[in-house]
């Protein structure tokens, strides 16, 4: 029977760290991200409630719709730019 030596041990605990092979996401990145999830969200919330009134899916809809993905894309971009700024 092969026991570790207590270096081996240190070594394969990893205290709460991610595995080697896993690569970590930058969290500027994560928060970018997830800005625009939600935006997106929101785009196809305001699609579905548009296309059930009786007029359907019309161009000024359209133009809200388009809208908020601007504006998802600008808050987003807003938020990587604030973390990069105000750094560790």
């Amino acid at each position: 029977m092969v026991h570790a030596t207590a270096a081996e041990d240190t070594q394969l605990l990893n205290y709460g760290l991610p595995p080697p092979w896993s690569p970590t996401v930058n969290p500027i990145y994560k928060w970018m991200g997830i800005v625009l999830a939600v935006g997106i969200a929101l785009m196809v919330v305001e699609y579905r409630f548009a296309k059930k009134k009786k007029e359907g899916f019309t161009p000024t809809d359209r133009q809200r719709v388009l809208g908020i993905f601007w504006i998802a894309v600008s808050l987003s971009l807003l938020v990587g730019g604030l973390m990069l700024i105000s750094g560790d």
